[in-house]
């Protein structure tokens, strides 16, 4: 079976529902879907082929269209503004291997088996579709635009086309010419131009395969009847609609399924969102959450004693973050942001964005594709930094990686080779991915450790990272280095210690990386002219020893 959709990008997901309530009543039925648009996303290519790998009988074949020959077509509808439209008319050309293609708009629910359908025998006709009953003074408006037949006006959501026979008499020819000839006429679009070329040469087929709002409110069929359901006025993913009582059982049928296809390609991602000090960018924050490509988000945010008042931030938010959440810490837990975090944590992975902190709309969308493509554990991106005393942004150099497969280890190294080591967000779960199933493995080793030590952890036992060059977080940081004072030196140089322990599970090359832990607290503690130093020499000395055995 051939299906076809044309839809924009920002409509990936209402197709992938209808999609995926065609998969669950088609089983046994060889499924190719050709995507037509302008333009599609690398997130909506990688959904698809999610998707694709979930269900063996799915082939999905994408082809970008240049729209440039429809540009003198009227975009006259206030829900329609996208020439995609349009490219139903010009299958023949546009699926050249294609002989017959079941065309479906991307507002419909499939409740049962097309094969009916897709096996209808069109008796010489160009198409197969269903007749809408006409709405007050539809009979005049189909006479103005050209009908000589009003009573038999077809809706384009649902169309079985003979491609080969369409190809062969030049009707794509013949339904771009009466396009330009009535364009000035016709308010409903691609509908209007189908009916008038072909007049006569259509064959009506039941409602049942394309039951829409006024055969609803008609209730001309039993819901058990229908096998294509057509939200062609009120669109069920629209929160903003009071749904009618005749139509409030099919969008919940429809949510159920959207909900389905979210979860299916897009596992629940918890955002940890710690406040520490005051909030006054935290709408920002929110707002940047709320605004992601990525949406089945699970936010919690974790309050260490703040007296900031952001109560009607959150309330203004929720509609937009149902699962939005709150926790209260005691202060001295501020470094425990990653341990509290997953044990709060609902989903399969986890991210830190600090409260006054944004990230870019495809933050959790590009690292979670890369997590999936690189069958990483862990997943990060480049970060800019905004100053708030000059309001100017600061980007942080590019860590420089020669693997192209990289793993923990090494961008930790290289992090150290390039002199970025003390910046405060690479010494933060912030801008990272992580999955549950690595921090579980993993949780009895950084157990305890402060968040900057504990992220170094998980990043040292990750054998494999995917790495974005994409600058995806901004860090509202007011400066781009910290220096440790004496107390923070002694506390961080007695948590340094714990890598003995994590080295005991990792290979034995990895006291490079302790080293250069060591040699960077050792030059902090020169420049803050504190003894240390010469405490750090002597480990330095005891690691060059057990070097010297083990080699």
């Amino acid at each position: 079976m051939n299906i076809a959709f044309t839809v924009s990008d920002n409509y990936i997901d209402y197709m992938g529902t209808t999609l995926l309530s065609i998969l669950k009543h088609n089983k046994e039925e060889a499924i190719t879907v050709y995507l037509l648009t302008t333009a599609i996303s690398p997130y909506s290519l990688f959904k698809l082929k999610r998707l694709e790998k979930d269900y063996e009988q799915l082939t999905i074949k994408v082809r970008v269209v240049d729209a440039s020959q429809f540009d003198n077509l009227p975009l006259n509808r206030s829900h329609i503004t996208r020439p995609e439209v349009y490219f139903r008319m010009a299958f023949p050309s546009l699926l050249p291997e294609v002989d017959k293609i079941l065309y479906l708009d991307s507002d419909l629910l499939v409740k049962k088996d097309l094969t009916t359908l897709w096996n209808t025998d069109l008796e010489g006709n160009y198409m197969a579709a269903v007749s809408e009953p006409p709405s007050e003074g539809g009979f005049d408006y189909r006479k103005s635009i050209g009908m000589r037949q009003p009573e038999l006006y077809f809706n384009s959501g649902v169309l079985l086309m003979d491609l080969k026979k369409m190809r062969n008499d030049g009707i794509e020819k013949r339904l771009l010419a009466c396009g330009q000839e009535i364009k000035d006429k016709i308010l409903l679009q691609d509908q209007d131009i189908i009916n008038v070329a072909l007049e006569g040469q259509i064959k009506p087929i039941d409602i049942i395969y394309n039951y829409g709002y006024m055969e609803r409110q008609a209730n001309l069929r039993s819901d058990d009847e229908l096998v294509i359901i057509h939200f062609s006025l009120e669109k069920p993913w629209d929160t903003s609609l009071d749904v009618a009582e005749y139509n409030r059982q099919a969008v919940n049928d429809y949510l159920a399924h959207y909900q389905t296809y979210r979860s299916t390609i897009e596992p629940l991602i918890s955002v940890i969102i710690p406040l520490t000090g005051n909030t006054q960018e935290l709408k920002k924050t929110l707002s940047s959450i709320a605004e992601q490509t990525y949406k089945n988000i699970d936010c919690i945010l974790l309050d260490f004693g703040t007296s900031d008042s952001y109560q009607e931030i959150l309330a203004a938010h929720r509609p937009h973050l149902p699962a939005l959440r709150i926790y209260r810490f005691d202060p001295k837990d501020s470094s425990r942001t990653l341990e509290l975090g997953f044990k709060l944590a609902m989903g399969d992975y986890l991210t830190t964005i600090v409260a006054n902190d944004w990230v870019d709309k495809d933050y959790l969308a590009t690292l979670y594709r890369l997590l999936m493509e690189e069958q990483a554990t862990t997943s990060l991106c480049l970060a800019s930094f905004f100053n708030w005393e000059d309001q100017i942004f600061r980007f942080y150099p590019e860590v420089s990686l020669s693997d192209n497969q990289p793993t923990g280890l090494n961008y930790l190294q290289a992090l150290a080779d390039s002199n970025l080591i003390n910046l405060p967000y690479y010494q933060s779960s912030a801008g990272i991915l992580l999955s549950r199933r690595h921090y579980e493995t993993h949780e009895s080793a950084i157990a305890q450790l402060p968040d900057k030590l504990a992220i170094r952890g998980l990043l040292l036992l990750s054998q494999k990272l995917a790495v974005s060059k994409d600058c995806l977080y901004i860090s509202s940081q007011t400066n781009s280095e910290q220096a440790y004072d004496s107390e923070e030196l002694v506390q961080y140089f007695q948590q340094l210690q714990t890598y003995l322990a994590l080295e005991k599970q990792i290979a034995p090359s990895n006291n490079r990386f302790y080293r250069s832990e060591l040699e960077r607290l050792s030059q902090q503690a020169k420049r803050s002219k504190h003894p240390l130093n010469q405490t750090i020499d002597q480990h330095l000395k005891k690691l060059d020893f057990i070097e010297g055995i083990r080699n």
